[in-house]
Parts: structure tokens; sequence; C-alpha cells
């Protein structure tokens, strides 16, 4: 099934029923996008139905640059660069969200939750990766942003999914100041 596949009545239906929310994530994340990785919005109205999906691709990781050069006056920067690429690899591993793109992510959810908050609505969100059936600390830094901005702008988030090859899963709900 894709999007367009949805029943008519779909524009009715709450993304707080927990099962259309995933079936509606699930649609949006194509495993090609799973496979690259990337993040999902769907920005919801006042009784929280779906008006706009939005798909945002995570940039490719870093690759490594080949040592062999063709001559003597290239093989040092041959060296340089494949020096730096050596560095940038140990810099993803210490910090993930350079890998995933979390500041993409950041920057969508700072131009879309104003818009939300405009029209008195809420969001449902997510992320694509290419493996995997438990959240690991990435899927859990993106929930956690994700929480934060929606948060600070009081607009309501009504679910975060990870979305694999293997699957579709939800994360917890934030806790509230009564947990």
């Amino acid at each position: 099934m894709s999007l367009h596949g949805l029943p008519d009545m779909f524009r009715e239906l709450p993304m707080t029923d927990r099962r259309v929310a995933a079936d509606v994530m699930d649609l949006l994340m194509r495993d090609t996008d799973r496979a690259t990785g990337c993040a999902a919005v769907v920005v919801c109205d006042e009784e929280h139905r779906g008006l706009q999906p939005v798909l945002l691709h995570d940039d490719p990781p870093p690759r490594s640059i080949p040592l062999r050069s063709s001559g003597a006056r290239s093989s040092g920067h041959a060296r340089e660069r494949a020096r730096d690429a050596g560095r940038d690899r140990h810099e993803v591993a210490r910090d993930p969200s350079r890998l995933v793109g979390l500041e993409d992510f950041d920057r969508l959810l700072d131009l879309l939750l104003p818009l939300v908050v405009a029209r008195s609505g809420s969001v449902l969100l997510g992320r694509g990766r290419p493996r995997g059936m438990v959240a690991d600390d990435v899927d859990r830094l993106w929930h956690q942003h994700a929480i934060d901005r929606c948060r600070a702008l009081d607009v309501p988030l009504l679910g975060f999914y990870v979305a694999t090859g293997d699957g579709i899963f939800r994360l917890p709900d934030p806790l509230t100041a009564v947990s």
C-alpha cells in the first residue's frame, strides 16, 4: 500500500490511534528512505488528524579517501586527505549526530513547530534507519530532541517512531511532571 492507497476516511482518523500512526509512518518512510536514513514529520490539525507529511533524508556518511596517488608530488596530498578522512570518522564515532543528520532534524523542527503552534496543531515524528528492532542511543537522542523542542513550544507530540528494514516500533511517550 502507498499513501495514495489509504482509505478516503484516512484524513478523518486521529494520529492518536497508535495503529494508524504506525501505519502512516511505515508508509511514509519507504525501504529506500530507511536504508539511507531519514526523518519524518506528520503535521496534524487541532484534532490530531494528519494534514501534511514531510520527509527529510539524512546526509550520506563520510567516505574514506584512498591512499593511492599517481605521482610523487601528489602523494603528500593524498596522505593528508586520508588523515583528514580518518579524523572525520573518529569525530563521527564520538558524535553520532554528525552521521545521522540530527542537526537537520532540529532545523526542520525549528521551522515547522512554530507553524504548528499557530494552527494549534500537533505532530507525529519518526526516524528511519537501515536495521534493528531495538532503540539505540541515536534513536533516544533524536527522541529527546523531539521531546525538548515540542515541550518548549507546547506542541503535542503524538508519538515518535523508528522505522527500519526490519519493521517499525514506537518509543515511549515523554514523562510528565506527574510521572
